[in-house]
């Protein structure tokens, strides 16, 4: 993370614990060095049961400034963590990363943790004697010693590394189960859904054949129905006109046979005539 001003060698990094409502509970001696990128912070001894309230997953926090006159601190960064947290990440030897408001300002590395029964020296928690330190930049240390880990601190219980491990685990397969379960009930609904689109693209297939096979049998109908009109109509036509024609031949023969009546009267006439004469 960022340097300080290197010509205050007197003035170095150091680092403040706060519980969760806050409370700066210890804070650790500013460190004289030259390299101010790469510090192997100083080691602190806390009360847990204080700063964690008997939970050991309840949240505290390390800040981290370089160190400046009349309290005017350039601050590197924040951690948030807990008790167990920090065990944790000594045995798998994960960072933490180190949060400014603008983004990343580095990281830092669980070094040692040790926990023990007996209180701490000093009423503000803050003691030299059981170290607690981390480590800057992300550089690679290995740990010192074994964590020991008491089981039962004042009534606050801390997990050791098996039963961590174990726990991180279990965690690790269940979440390996749920995204199991998971992606299967995915897969089971992306292919129901392909069914469903399949069922309903046959449906919308069979109601558009039935449609135009409905409108083909309209067309038909229609058309025979045409026909038939124009077949009645011609029908008509033709009965019309024979009709007519016997109509016509009917008078033609009716004039006929006055033409002949009126002929033959003539002729009788004609023949009286004669006799009378």
């Amino acid at each position: 993370f960022s340097t300080a001003d290197e010509a205050q060698v007197n003035n170095g990094p150091f680092y403040m614990v706060s519980d969760d409502d806050g409370e700066v509970v210890a804070e650790s001696e500013p460190l004289n060095m030259q390299d101010h990128t790469k510090p192997l912070w100083a080691p602190l001894s806390l009360a847990i049961p204080t700063i964690c309230k008997g939970d050991n997953d309840t949240k505290i926090y390390f800040t981290f400034f370089n160190w400046g006159p009349d309290e005017k601190h350039n601050f590197l960064g924040m951690v948030e963590t807990s008790t167990n947290e920090l065990v944790r990440r000594k045995v798998s030897g994960e960072l933490f990363t180190l949060q400014l408001e603008t983004g990343v300002s580095g990281k830092v590395k669980v070094s040692d943790v040790y926990f023990s029964n007996e209180k701490p020296s000093s009423s503000t928690a803050i003691s030299q004697e059981q170290p607690m330190p981390v480590e800057g930049n992300g550089e690679t240390l290995e740990a010192k010693t074994e964590s020991s880990v008491d089981k039962s601190i004042n009534g606050g219980k801390v997990t050791s590394p098996e039963e961590e491990e174990a726990t991180k685990k279990a965690a690790e397969e269940k979440e390996a189960e749920a995204a199991r379960k998971a992606a299967e009930e995915e897969a089971a609904r992306v292919a129901a859904e392909e069914q469903a689109q399949i069922a309903a693209e046959e449906a919308a297939r069979k109601a558009a054949e039935e449609e135009a096979a409905r409108i083909a049998a309209e067309e038909e109908a229609a058309k025979k129905a045409a026909e038939e009109e124009v077949a009645r109509v011609a029908a008509e036509e033709e009965a019309a006109r024979k009709t007519a024609e016997e109509e016509a031949a009917r008078k033609a023969a009716e004039e006929e046979a006055r033409k002949t009546a009126a002929e033959e009267a003539a002729r009788v006439a004609a023949e009286e005539e004669a006799a009378r004469v």
